[in-house]
């Protein structure tokens, strides 16, 4: 899995500066996941749950924030987050935003997934191979 890193940042509380974080890039999850101790230290507010899909567990939900804006070079995503682990990933929707921003360049591997189009992302590198 790649880890790219980003800057993510509160736009309704601008008095909260900006952090830059590591996030891993993961094509099977959906949503933008942040740890709690990240939610907290930008004062997100919670709107409502979502079902993060784990059936193994008795409750399978988990808290909805936002709104969220992620950085990334000159592209700006604003997403929502479910509070879950303890390492900020992000899903298929803010990886779908990025591409369109023109950041990312499809890149064609044998597993075809967003996460492959993300070759030398972290170093902001646009990659085609």
């Amino acid at each position: 899995m790649k880890t790219i890193e980003i800057q993510l940042s509160n736009p309704l509380s601008t008095d909260i500066a900006p952090i830059t974080v590591y996030a891993k890039v993961d094509s099977r999850q959906c949503y933008l996941r942040l740890p709690k101790a990240v939610s907290d230290k930008l004062r997100f507010s919670q709107h409502g749950t979502r079902d993060i899909g784990l059936e193994f567990l008795d409750d399978n939900t988990t808290p909805y924030v936002g709104p969220v804006q992620i950085n990334k070079m000159h592209a700006t995503s604003f997403a929502g987050a479910v509070i879950d682990g303890d390492t900020v990933t992000i899903g298929t929707m803010v990886l779908d935003d990025l591409l369109d921003e023109g950041v990312l360049m499809g890149v064609h591997s044998k597993e075809e997934t967003i996460a492959a189009r993300v070759v030398n992302f972290s170093e902001g590198v646009l990659a085609n191979k």
